[in-house]
């Protein structure tokens, strides 16, 4: 039932997302949409058909772990509800933070990395393109990090509804809202100007706002970045590793793990 539900409302916001970014588009694509699509779509297709019973079941799992065993802090501590969804919330957005920043810096996992930011353009579909591996990566870590917490379940599968519900609206290519109240939010929420520049093809741009859900984490730890070199309009994106051409082609995008 909790799977029929988040898949719904997943469909269900891609779908207003999708109509936003062709009503109010917040910056031209440069590339052609419908190879870019197919390629996206493909290593979405991918990662479902190895994955989708696999990496959203490992936090869950994690999680009845540690409930099973009566491990964990929050099995260890009395604490309310109230108290319980922040402090979780706080350390997953942390733990995934770290993860992305260390994506970054370490070769091997960002070959990894590199397929969702690879995609030449940023739109609503770049926010489903990771690679397989990473996938699986992020989602043992996920799994480690449920059994040390020990949230209940209900509040780890509200945790993953945020977080990705955040991240398709930080990657959407719409102008959902007045920059004025974007910039209020941002003082809290990753938002898609603020995570547009994390995918700039320059360096000193992409390697800033790490953030997935919360914008506190690159505030505090000094990878906050406001504003990009350039206007919104004028942004490239993509890795200067690979084509445009080579970006979108599915046997490419799987294989570039193992390429340098």
């Amino acid at each position: 039932m909790r799977h029929t539900l988040f898949s719904a409302l997943f469909f269900i916001t891609v779908a207003v997302l999708l109509v936003a970014e062709t009503a109010r588009p917040l910056s031209p694509l440069r590339h052609s949409l419908r190879q870019r699509w197919f390629g996206n779509a493909a290593i979405f297709a991918c990662c479902q058909v190895l994955l989708i019973w696999v990496v959203p079941a490992y936090a869950a799992a994690g999680a009845q772990i540690a409930a099973n065993r009566d491990w964990g802090l929050f099995n260890q501590i009395a604490a309310p509800l109230w108290l319980v969804i922040p402090v979780a919330l706080l350390i997953v957005d942390g733990i995934e933070y770290l993860t992305h920043r260390i994506e970054h810096a370490v070769p091997l996992l960002w070959r990894m990395h590199r397929t969702h930011h690879s995609d030449p353009d940023i739109d609503l579909t770049t926010a489903l393109r990771f690679h397989p591996l990473e996938v699986l990566v992020r989602g043992s870590i996920a799994a480690a990090v449920m059994i040390v917490l020990g949230a209940p379940v209900a509040v780890v599968a509200g945790c993953a509804l945020f977080a990705s519900t955040v991240s398709m609206i930080s990657h959407v290519n719409a102008n959902v809202m007045p920059a004025r109240l974007e910039s209020m939010l941002q003082a809290v929420l990753v938002t898609p100007r603020m995570h547009r520049i994390h995918h700039s093809s320059d360096l000193r741009e992409s390697n800033s706002n790490f953030g997935t859900s919360l914008s506190l984490w690159d505030r505090m730890l000094g990878t906050y970045r406001g504003q990009p070199e350039v206007p919104f309009e004028e942004m490239r994106y993509g890795v200067t590793e690979r084509s445009p051409d080579e970006s979108v082609v599915i046997s490419k995008i799987l294989l570039d793990p193992a390429l340098s």
